[in-house]
């Protein structure tokens, strides 16, 4: 016999798929700033955060390898292949939180400029990705990606 569904089952069912997409959507936003940020050792676009409380913004790209000695050859004049490799683990966020996202290194300002990438995601890709990520298709989708931790 089909029990019927309580008022709420139904809220617990659409809490459920908030944060699934929540979640999607912190992925997929981090993801797409790494890949629209300049590159020239690779610390700026690895260095994406996604948290539930404020970012600092104080990383110093000499503090941490191997960027540091790609800096230092890029300071000598010498060409360098960027290392990207993300610095920050995206946590499982809950439907009440407010996800921040923004980049951690101390010169955000300066790089931010020279990614104009950036500003057209955040402009225009992000409502869409809102947009298909809370789709009924996206939430599926997502439903079976959406790393656990």
């Amino acid at each position: 016999m089909m029990r019927e569904l309580t008022k709420s089952d139904l809220l617990a069912e659409i809490e459920e798929e908030i944060e699934i997409g929540l979640n999607a959507l912190a992925h997929l936003a981090v993801e797409k700033l790494e890949g629209n940020s300049a590159r020239q050792t690779g610390f700026y676009a690895s260095s994406w955060k996604a948290s539930p409380s404020l970012i600092n913004y104080d990383d110093d790209i000499y503090a941490y390898n191997p960027w540091a000695g790609l800096r230092r050859k890029v300071d000598a004049g010498q060409k360098v292949i960027p290392q990207l490799k993300r610095r920050h683990v995206i946590p499982r966020f809950n439907h009440r939180q407010t996800v921040y996202i923004a980049n951690t290194v101390g010169y955000s300002e300066t790089a931010f400029a020279k990614s104009p990438g950036i500003t057209t995601y955040a402009t225009f890709g992000i409502k869409k990705d809102i947009d298909r990520v809370f789709s009924d298709q996206g939430i599926l989708t997502w439903r079976a990606n959406i790393p656990k931790q």
